[in-house]
């Protein structure tokens, strides 16, 4: 399995708590199960960035964005900035642009992929 740093919001995953193992040995588990089952990561979607998007290098960072029509093909995609774990923001947001961890980030203009959610 693929592990590495993730920087970004905090997903809410519910777990057992009668399970005595620790917490993040369930979330891994938990996330395996609904990303195999096509839960997660499933609906997607190209978009064009309306603003930059920074990242830092070596971390693999998920931006929230909404979505606008723009005038071409695509939608527009701005991102829903907040404080971590903000529920609003999520609220906000029509989709999720995945930063790989070897990227500084993407320019305004670029075309990118959103995870619709």
């Amino acid at each position: 399995m693929h592990t590495g740093e993730i920087k970004g919001e905090r997903p809410l995953i519910t777990i057992n708590y009668k399970d005595k193992r620790p917490i993040y040995e369930q979330l891994v588990e938990r996330v395996e199960e609904l990303v195999a089952a096509g839960h997660l990561f499933s609906w997607r979607g190209k978009a064009v960035l309306g603003t930059s998007v920074h990242s830092t290098i070596g971390l693999e960072e998920y931006v929230r964005v909404r979505l606008e029509e723009g005038a071409g093909e695509d939608p527009t995609a701005y991102p829903v900035f907040g404080k971590s774990g903000m529920l609003s923001t999520l609220v906000k947001a029509d989709g999720i642009v995945t930063i790989p961890m070897n990227v500084e980030g993407f320019s305004k203009g670029e075309s990118v992929e959103v995870i619709y959610i």
